[in-house]
């Protein structure tokens, strides 16, 4: 989804930024989410992109949302419908969102990304570099800003992300998806400034780009 001001290029919303890991799971029960979204995605088929234009009143109303949104602003967004899930799978905790997965134990979250790791290496050693990277994706995604509450727990998460990063680059490297590559090389070499690693191998899988 890309939301942009009318008749203006500004970007307001974007679930299609730079290094996102998956795509936005919006779940229609939830209260927050704007009339408008929800009026434009209720009449969506899977695979469906369309762009609507939502008037003020759906959207941000008469307040806005400074500083970005004015007043009484009109909002031009394009969504795309990937899939569809039903009420059962959203408590699964790949589909959970932003919050719902920072509210989890530490111990669940490292649990599902060490599936996630072993998931993506057993798929790495059949040659299905596509699917490897997604399970490291998903491994990574709810480890990247999972509000760790001492260090201890803290050298434990970067650790895990950091061979994610690493495996995650190596995929990207056989499937000669460069860019995406050097993002995921970035964010692993992040994670190893923080702790004692020895980041010698994403630091030759960079270089290859």
């Amino acid at each position: 989804m890309i939301a942009t001001i009318d008749a203006r290029a500004d970007e307001i919303d974007s679930t299609l930024s730079t290094g996102r890991l998956r795509p936005e799971c919006i779940d229609l029960r939830n209260a927050t989410v704007l009339p408008g979204f929800y009026l434009a995605l209720k009449s969506m088929t899977v695979l469906e992109v369309a762009k609507f234009l939502i008037r003020y009143d759906k959207a941000f109303g008469e307040i806005g949302c400074p500083p970005r949104v004015p007043p009484f602003t009109d909002v031009v967004c394009t969504i795309e419908v990937i899939s569809v899930l039903d009420g059962e799978k959203l408590s699964n905790i790949e589909y959970m969102d932003r919050e719902e997965r920072r509210a989890l134990p530490f111990s669940k979250v490292i649990e599902f990304s060490s599936k996630k790791k072993h998931e993506g290496n057993q798929r790495y050693k059949e040659n299905d570099f596509g699917g490897a990277r997604r399970a490291y994706f998903k491994g990574a995604n709810i480890l990247e800003d999972y509000p760790v509450l001492n260090e201890a727990d803290n050298e434990q998460r970067l650790s895990l992300l950091f061979s994610l990063y690493s495996n995650l680059a190596q995929c990207c490297n056989k499937m000669e998806n460069w860019a995406q590559s050097c993002v995921v090389c970035k964010k692993g070499l992040g994670c190893s400034g923080a702790v004692s690693f020895r980041p010698a191998k994403i630091y030759y899988r960079y270089g290859r780009n």
